[in-house]
């Protein structure tokens, strides 16, 4: 059989293609959010940030509102039972019920990532001027905080390897990777997602038990697999609008080894939900 495709279609065909390669199952957990932005577990909870507020949601996706207004990057020390989040330009701890600001100063707080040594990482994405993007460390104990990386473009999603002691982060324009070593003030690139028009929009991203990053194309609508030691990249999941955030969970109540992804629906951003994607290989 012979297929013609028309130019403009060629995009959605290779969607469809891919679609078919990929062998896993989807289905809504959340639906009918504002804008959908990062995701984090506790020990009995699935987390989620959005324009709105912070909510929390069970098993079932049933939302508890935590917060209200706009909140994106959230980090939790499940030991201490204590959950921190972005508010615009300030950093929230939630701890027995009560909310308390513990740092403040930044132009776009994002992506927050809890550290061995009691550090709590913000990548600021500095709307203003992108190139003076920068990401800081916050001593927990004493509530100071100091850049660790400067002059990043569009900081954006971030990740620590608490086995290895790594910090990893990613530029949203330049779809590059980098990580950060131990006792190392340069950070060192992983790899770098090319798209053909050379447009690439990046997000947030995790790491699996697998010790591979799963990563957010924010434009492209997939998630892709790298390995941090090569840079080696393949795709997992395709199909997705514009997806922001992505989790896997360790409880069984939400599916043991499931894939959380926050999606913000194609332009202009309409049925933003949270979907549930398992059996992925």
């Amino acid at each position: 059989m012979i297929l013609f495709i028309k130019k403009g279609d060629f995009f959605m065909f290779q969607i469809l293609l891919m679609m078919f390669f990929l062998s896993y199952s989807k289905e809504i957990f959340v639906d009918n959010l504002v804008g959908p932005e990062n995701l984090a577990f506790d020990k009995d909870s699935l987390y989620i940030s959005d324009y709105k507020g912070l909510y929390k949601a069970d098993s079932q996706g049933n939302l508890t509102t935590v917060f209200k207004g706009t909140v994106d990057g959230i980090a939790i020390d499940k030991k201490k039972n204590i959950v921190y989040f972005t508010g615009l330009h300030e950093i929230y701890k939630l701890e027995n019920g009560k909310i308390t600001t513990i740092s403040e100063g930044y132009r776009l707080a994002n992506g927050l990532s809890l550290c061995p040594g009691n550090r709590l990482i913000v990548t600021d994405s500095g709307i203003v001027d992108l190139f003076a993007s920068n990401i800081y460390e916050i001593d927990l104990k004493t509530g100071k905080k100091k850049i660790i990386v400067d002059d990043v473009l569009g900081a954006n999603g971030s990740f620590c390897d608490w086995d290895k002691n790594i910090f990893y982060f990613a530029e949203t324009f330049t779809g590059k990777l980098f990580a950060l070593f131990p006792n190392s003030k340069k950070p060192v690139l992983i790899t770098k997602i090319h798209e053909n028009d050379g447009v690439t929009i990046v997000d947030d991203f995790t790491m699996g038990k697998d010790g591979y990053i799963y990563l957010c194309n924010f434009r492209r609508g997939k998630i892709i697999k790298i390995n941090p030691m090569t840079g080696d990249k393949e795709v997992v999941v395709n199909g997705l609008f514009s997806p922001s955030s992505v989790i896997f969970s360790d409880n069984k109540k939400f599916g043991d080894g499931c894939m959380y992804v926050a999606q913000k629906g194609p332009p202009p951003f309409l049925g933003k939900k949270i979907l549930k994607i398992c059996n992925f290989k």
